[in-house]
């Protein structure tokens, strides 16, 4: 009689590890937070006074009002743009571009900023929605075009790991 050992300890332990990554989506949840901050990049990029639709819907111009207030900040030194909406200090858009703006938790990911005005006002929020006195400027969305962007992501993300994990097998 014969007898045949096998240790598979080595392997089970391989297997056991590919498949926690397959189950873990937070790879493939930094990267769709990643793609939204580089939207948004564009977004605070490509809008000037004298474009139409650069991503969504056309913003309203700038007031009167307000063009002349950020005029003056800009001779002080104290705005960087005059002409541009939601861009007068950069602080909106700097908050938007730092990796703090993506957050990976155990249900999903969030990408967004809670910056607030002087005043504790969050007007990241007043100029999403818009208010009585701001006109709404969207500048966080994803359009239909993103959104299959976004879907091809996460099974490019699945069907790699269900390769890693199949090589693996197939070498054990």
């Amino acid at each position: 009689m014969l007898n045949v050992t096998v240790d598979n300890t080595a392997a089970l332990a391989g297997i056991e590890q590919r498949l926690r990554k397959l189950r873990d989506p937070d790879p493939v949840l930094w990267n769709i937070g990643r793609f939204s901050r580089a939207l948004t990049f564009q977004m605070f990029n490509g809008r000037r006074p004298d474009t139409t639709v650069v991503r969504g819907e056309k913003w309203n111009p700038l007031k009167i009002t307000t063009l002349a207030q950020k005029r003056a900040l800009l001779k002080k030194g104290q705005a960087l743009v005059a002409d541009r909406p939601l861009v007068r200090s950069g602080k909106l858009r700097d908050s938007l571009m730092s990796d703090r703006s993506i957050q990976v938790r155990s249900k999903g990911m969030s990408y967004g900023t809670d910056v607030r005005d002087a005043r504790g006002y969050p007007y990241p929020a007043i100029h999403q929605t818009g208010s009585g006195y701001v006109p709404k400027r969207r500048f966080l969305f994803w359009t239909d075009a993103d959104l299959q962007q976004i879907l091809k992501m996460a099974i490019d993300h699945i069907e790699n790991k269900l390769l890693d994990f199949n090589a693996y097998v197939r070498r054990s």
